[in-house]
């Protein structure tokens, strides 16, 4: 396309805390190297940041999401609100005397991990593979009694 624009590289639209994810700046159909790109978030974080020589900025997406405080008045449910923010990554460029500004708005939301117990949810599965054991077993004795009632 022409113009001056940034583009998400696999047109990705669900944006988490703590992810890396690729943009493309470029001007006129061609990629911009060492062009200079701000990060600004709705949550207080801010960046300069920089393409590589093929036009292509990593992004760091910043985990700037204030711990949840769980003051809840009694009987009162969240009913699962999910917390989010947005972004911009802004850029600018001169081409023969005219400045050109462009920018690309995403939302993210806090990091995929975020209030998971790795340890709880190993017991589980563990729990749950343990709790298959006679299941399995009961199965393997039937099969064994059909194969003896056919032979």
């Amino acid at each position: 396309p022409q113009g001056f624009g940034i583009y998400d590289i696999r047109d990705n639209n669900r944006y988490r805390a703590n992810e890396d994810w690729k943009f493309l700046v470029r001007f006129n159909g061609q990629p911009l190297a060492n062009r200079k790109v701000n990060l600004e978030t709705s949550n207080g974080s801010k960046s300069e940041l920089l393409t590589d020589a093929q036009g292509v900025l990593n992004l760091h997406v910043p985990d700037d999401f204030k711990p949840v405080e769980e003051k809840k008045p009694a009987g009162a449910h969240d009913h699962g609100v999910r917390r989010g923010a947005d972004f911009v990554l802004a850029a600018e460029h001169v081409d023969g005397g005219k400045t050109y500004l462009t920018a690309f708005n995403g939302s993210y939301g806090p990091d995929a991990f975020e209030g998971r117990n790795l340890a709880l949810g190993l017991g589980f599965t563990l729990l749950g593979m343990l709790g298959a054991v006679p299941l399995l077993r009961q199965r393997k004795d039937e099969q064994k009694n059909e194969d003896a009632t056919n032979a």
